[in-house]
């Protein structure tokens, strides 16, 4: 999870940069009743009733590149901007409690790897006696790692199954305990030159996956309705490594534990992923929001005849339900042998500097009232 990457500029990652030096320079008292939340908490979302941009999809925007549309699109981007602020001011800060120190080991997601390493140094400075080590990489690593090891901490990219907490149990980790800390929407990226507008489950589905004859169900362009040049080009999926958190996430929660396609290539990183999409007019892959580069474009997802395009903004009101959660996870027993330095270091996490971490990493920070509840199981006491 400690290991050095690529930093990915892009027009996402400065929009956020813009929008954590607006939070640092105003005094502004946001309104915290426009963050009424729905149901679904768990997921971090805001309320799509009361989201400013709730509908503001970009499916609504026209395209023809006139000044109206120009002025529609600036407005959706400030308001997305504005909510993703008062959400933020919403949380805590990070409180530091007494002298922590001691040595954690980070293993797991190569996903969360600039995340975690962000987290460890921001961490030191308010503990600057706490040591960190990197663990083995990859989700399912960090688990088998955990298992052998309840010293270390998992960073996991998708979600965790009853399977392998019980083989947790099975082995050193007598008590696991999940950590939701952070979100990242996924989107399915194609090169800029395909025509191809949006895809519904059961396509990626077919894309994604294999038919029961073990061959792939969708295999050419032209099987999803593209026209012309590429019709009749084989459809060329981009992968991570089989000990990819992205890769289980496909398989888990794409396809529901079916056998994936084989690639025509894999990589190291999402980002590599997107920038060999970039070069590959016939190449797809499932990255974040926070992957996408110059050349390559996230297309819409077709549900129940309703298109809804892969944008900050559709998120953020609850409408673009493709995501998959960043966690850690860890020996509860722990807690209560190292002199409070896996307490203090998920409270950093879920704290307004943790989170604010979590944005400019390119993910999404979780609901206030999601994270009162999780420092309620964490400490046992109610946050203010």
């Amino acid at each position: 999870m400690i290991r050095k990457i690529e930093m990915k500029i892009t027009k996402n990652f400065m929009t956020k940069v813009l929008l954590l030096i607006l939070i640092v320079v105003s005094s502004i008292g946001f309104d915290k009743q426009s963050l009424a939340q729905d149901s679904n908490t768990q997921t971090g979302k805001p309320s799509a009733a009361n989201s400013p941009a709730a509908n503001a999809t970009a499916a609504n925007v026209s395209t023809t590149g006139s000044k109206a549309d120009a002025t529609t699109v600036s407005y959706q981007t400030a308001g997305h901007q504005l909510q993703l602020m008062q959400l933020l001011q919403s949380i805590d800060p990070y409180l530091p409690a007494g002298n922590i120190e001691g040595k954690a080991v980070l293993s797991g997601s190569t996903t969360m790897v600039l995340l975690g390493q962000t987290w460890a140094q921001r961490f030191k400075l308010f503990h600057p006696a706490v040591e960190f080590a990197r663990g083995v990489d990859g989700s399912d690593a960090s688990l088998e790692a955990l298992a052998q090891d309840p010293n270390v901490i998992a960073g996991v990219s998708r979600n965790v199954t009853d399977a392998e907490l019980a083989k947790l149990k099975a082995g050193k980790c007598k008590d696991p305990m999940v950590v939701l800390v952070a979100l990242d929407p996924m989107a399915i990226y194609v090169n800029e030159s395909n025509p191809i507008k949006s895809l519904s489950p059961e396509q990626m589905q077919g894309v994604f996956g294999l038919g029961e004859n073990g061959q792939p169900i969708i295999s050419t362009w032209g099987q999803l309705g593209v026209t012309g040049p590429l019709a009749n080009e084989k459809i060329r999926i981009h992968h991570r490594s089989e000990i990819s958190g992205t890769r289980s996430f496909i398989q888990q929660s794409l396809l529901g534990g079916k056998p994936l396609s084989e690639p025509a290539e894999t990589h190291k990183s999402n980002h590599e992923i997107c920038q060999a999409i970039a070069k590959d007019p016939a190449g797809v892959a499932l990255c974040g929001f926070g992957d996408r580069v110059d050349g390559t474009r996230a297309i819409a997802l077709e549900l129940r005849g309703q298109v809804i395009e892969a944008t900050d903004a559709n998120f953020i009101a609850g409408q673009y339900p493709m995501v998959r959660p960043l966690s850690l996870v860890l020996d509860r027993a722990q807690l209560t042998q190292d002199g409070g330095l896996r307490a203090s270091i998920l409270k950093y996490i879920l704290s307004r500097d943790g989170q604010r971490e979590a944005i400019l990493a390119g993910f999404f920070p979780l609901n206030p009232d999601f994270i009162r509840q999780e420092l309620v199981q964490l400490t046992g006491t109610q946050t203010h």
